[in-house]
């Protein structure tokens, strides 16, 4: 076979153009099932499901009944048998303001202070964080004031108020199912004497 003959073979006319037909044997690759980025593709999609679906997920049951009970002291409420712990019992929730309270948390904090009646509440609207940082922390009141969105402030007062209060803070969307004094004892035991 020549060299006019060789090259004539390996070129072939289609639609009047003359291509390289070794060149484009070379193009075409097996078809495989599995390949090495298939695969990945594939890892990748079940992450991001698995990922969804636990968040997706509503989270196990809180059993509260692994926590012990507080034991009856000298320091007892004799209507509700409670004890005192190092935690102050306040709670703390904040919102815009009590009169603008979204309708699927209006009854959120009524329900607080029905589980908790030996507890003190404390609604603390925009204007309530605002006079508490100005009164007591005025060093954080020109911070507080740059923040862009008012979360932030919101964000920010929360540590404030339990700072210079005590007790808990509960978001409004978080509603109890029973009385908080069991964790609360068990986070006021002899071993966390040394932690603040």
């Amino acid at each position: 076979m020549n060299g006019e003959q060789e090259k004539s073979s390996l070129l072939r006319e289609r639609n009047g153009h003359y291509f390289n037909v070794a060149l484009s044997r070379q193009r075409q690759r097996p078809k495989k099932i599995w390949t090495l980025r298939n695969l990945i593709y594939i890892c990748g999609l079940y992450i991001l499901f698995s990922k969804t679906k636990s968040r997706c997920t509503p989270p196990k049951t809180f059993q509260l009944e692994s926590y012990g009970t507080p034991p009856l002291s000298n320091t007892v409420d004799e209507s509700t048998t409670t004890t005192t712990t190092r935690i102050p019992k306040i709670i703390h929730q904040s919102y815009k303001s009590l009169s603008t309270l979204p309708s699927d948390w209006a009854d959120t904090p009524s329900r607080w202070q029905n589980l908790h009646p030996t507890y003190e509440y404390k609604f603390w609207s925009d204007d309530d964080n605002r006079n508490l940082i100005a009164r007591h922390y005025p060093w954080f009141l020109s911070t507080y004031d740059n923040y862009p969105a008012p979360i932030q402030r919101a964000d920010a007062a929360r540590y404030f108020a339990v700072l210079h209060y005590g007790g808990i803070y509960a978001d409004m969307d978080i509603l109890p199912i029973r009385n908080v004094d069991p964790l609360l004892y068990a986070l006021d035991l002899p071993e966390n004497d040394d932690k603040q």
